[in-house]
């Protein structure tokens, strides 16, 4: 093999190779190398510097003009001043001296200044006032309460000016007194008859400050100019050894982090057709390239630079790591990893260096980057690992870690927030309770109040929850050394539990619907048992004993119906036709020959024919 490696890179590479992969199911020995190639060419970076300008506009209610920089009311004088400097940004060489000669200066650091846009030249800011369309530059505008008039309709009368109301009197028929309903008109309090009273909003002046310019009846438009440099970095193809690789890779590195590949210096600068400026950066390119077989599998990788910095990486890991991705693609489709399976995996990805770097990575992804599990095994990988195969095993990871080293606890927040759930689901059952028809509007009723119960009890009881999962989950942490433990997120299942607290409230309601129809057991009744049991063996100070008594069953109260004797109907009907005039003297429900005279005569005025009860009689004289 020392025949082989030629160069201090190719051995470095080597080395690197073996410290990466040997444990991971592969032995030094099966590890080998038939060829190495190696190349020194030069490689050459662009930056194109293409200048601009930038404009950044900001609006403010009032003056905040600036001195010397001031364009009265002109807007369009404004606007052909900044079109100038605009031009200027683009076309005046002279304003780039100052940026140019920073970049020759810094020489090949100034890779370092080419990720992002550079200031050439501050032309600074300028101001132009603008009458607010509101208020016409008042600063007031027309009060919207009572439309600009100060006066706005009485509410009292509803702007008619006046009062009616229904008065009882009494007068002389000729026989007896007799009371009549009549109605007077009086003049309204409130306006003093005239329909009108002082606006409240604008204090009777008719006019409001404009909330538009806040009264100050103009705005400032300030426009602040800038020359600036935008880059574009620029690689050539290159065509020396594994240049297409090498050519991808400083693309991907970009100017900030090319100089790891290779040590570009600031070789020339000058301006193309366009007017942008060019600066070229040149270094040469340490190629090597290592034939290798890894048990008797043969794979090209290829570095560059000193370090020996990778940029061929054939998928090696998905040929070591085929047993664990099976096991990871069987865990991946079973709908619940028990406790077992995740600790079994957890020890089988522990004795492998490669998965057991992996799982010490993704178990210290911030929450969000939850979903690079994938990319962060790729980058312990080296990128020795296909992009499908490193998802599926970061994902059976981020199971596993779930389950030895919680990040929450999920059965914490299920018991903590049970309680609200199922009072959601009460209370939209319950508003349903009473009612033996229904309507959309009542449906829609439960629905929210169930929906509103739920939500709202599961954020008030949030805290207790969350207190309740940190301390469960940072126990079920300590089960596995530190480096492998998640950081908590016991806020996480808040919303899965909002989410099933609004669905139970809906399913509540729904079962209102049902009990309203006696298709089920109606709410109050299935509970009935437990809420007397609390009424009965619950302390009354007790908030238990309160809530059994609401969700008692309302008791319905008989009255019972209490049947007039036949003289009792014969008073009331006496006293009817002493109102009447049919018959004088006192009622004693006797119901004698004068009684009946009257009866006869009433009968007769009314065109009452037919047999007629005493309780028909004493109903039409009631009603009629």
């Amino acid at each position: 093999m020392s025949s082989v490696l030629r160069t201090a890179v190719g051995k470095k590479l080597f080395d690197s190779l073996g410290d990466l992969l040997v444990g991971n199911h592969l032995e030094q020995r099966e590890l080998t190398v038939s060829e190495e190639r190696h190349e020194r060419y030069m490689a050459t970076c662009l930056v194109t510097w293409c200048f601009d300008h930038e404009l950044t506009e900001n609006t403010v209610a009032g003056n905040a003009a600036i001195a010397e920089r001031h364009f009265g009311y002109n807007t369009s004088a404004l606007n052909t001043h900044v079109s100038g400097l605009c031009r200027e940004a683009h076309n005046n060489r002279d304003l780039r001296g100052r940026f140019m000669q920073r970049i020759d200066t810094d020489d090949a650091d100034s890779l370092e200044h080419s990720g992002q846009n550079q200031l050439v030249h501050d032309f600074g800011a300028f101001t132009v006032h603008r009458t607010c369309q509101p208020c016409s530059g008042d600063g007031r505008v027309s009060c919207s309460g009572c439309g600009g008039n100060g006066k706005r309709r009485c509410g009292s009368c509803g702007g008619g000016g006046t009062h009616t109301r229904m008065v009882t009197r009494t007068r002389w028929n000729g026989r007896h007194n007799e009371s009549y309903t009549q109605s007077v008109t009086e003049t309204c309090g409130g306006c003093g008859g005239f329909g009108k009273v002082v606006c409240t909003n604008c204090g009777g002046s008719g006019k409001q400050r404009c909330r538009a310019c806040d009264g100050h009846g103009r705005f400032t438009d300030t426009t602040h100019v800038k020359a600036i440099a935008k880059p574009a970095w620029h690689v050539p193809a290159l065509s020396g050894l594994s240049g297409a690789a090498l050519t991808h890779a400083l693309r991907r590195y970009g100017p900030q982090h090319a100089r790891r590949l290779v040590p570009l210096e600031l070789a020339e600068t000058g301006y193309n057709e366009e007017d942008n400026w060019v600066v070229h950066y040149v270094g040469e390119a340490e190629v090597v390239e290592l034939d290798v077989g890894v048990k008797a599998t043969p794979y090209m990788v290829a570095s560059v630079g000193s370090r020996a910095t990778p940029i061929v990486t054939p998928p090696i890991f998905d040929q070591l790591l085929a047993t664990e991705l099976a096991h990871a693609v069987s865990a991946q489709n079973t709908k619940r990893l028990s406790g077992r399976q995740a600790r079994r995996l957890f020890g089988e990805y522990c004795a492998v260096p490669v998965l057991d770097a992996g799982l010490r990575e993704i178990a210290q992804l911030p929450k969000d980057r939850l979903g690079d599990s994938g990319a962060a095994l790729q980058k312990v990988a080296g990128g020795f690992i296909s992009a499908d195969t490193s998802a599926a095993i970061g994902k059976s990871i981020r199971k596993v870690l779930d389950k030895v080293s919680p990040a929450n606890s999920k059965v914490a927040w299920g018991l903590v927030v049970a309680i609200p759930i199922v009072l959601g689901f009460a209370f939209g059952a319950d508003s349903l309770y009473m009612r033996t028809t229904l309507t959309a509007g009542s449906v829609i009723g439960g629905i929210m109040l169930g929906v509103i119960a739920a939500v709202l009890g599961t954020l008030i009881v949030s805290p207790a929850a969350w207190a309740l999962s940190a301390s469960v989950s940072a126990v079920a942490r300590r089960r596995v050394p530190k480096s492998y433990r998640q950081r908590g997120r016991n806020w996480a299942p808040l919303k899965a539990a909002c989410l099933s607290g609004a669905v139970v409230g809906m399913l509540g309601a729904g079962y209102g619907v049902l009990g309203t129809y006696q298709w089920a057991p109606r709410v109050r009744d299935a509970a009935a048992p437990a809420a007397n049991w609390l009424v009965q063996n619950v302390q009354p100070s007790s908030p238990l004993h309160v809530l059994g008594i609401y969700w008692l069953p309302p008791v319905v109260a008989t009255m019972p119906v209490v049947r007039p004797t036949e003289a009792e109907m014969y008073r009331d009907i006496q006293r009817l036709l002493i109102a009447r005039g049919y018959l004088r003297g006192q009622a004693d429900g006797n119901p004698g020959p004068r009684t009946q005279a009257a009866i006869t005569r009433y009968r007769e005025r009314q065109h009452i024919y037919g047999p007629l009860s005493t309780e028909q009689l004493l109903a039409h004289l009631r009603t009629h």
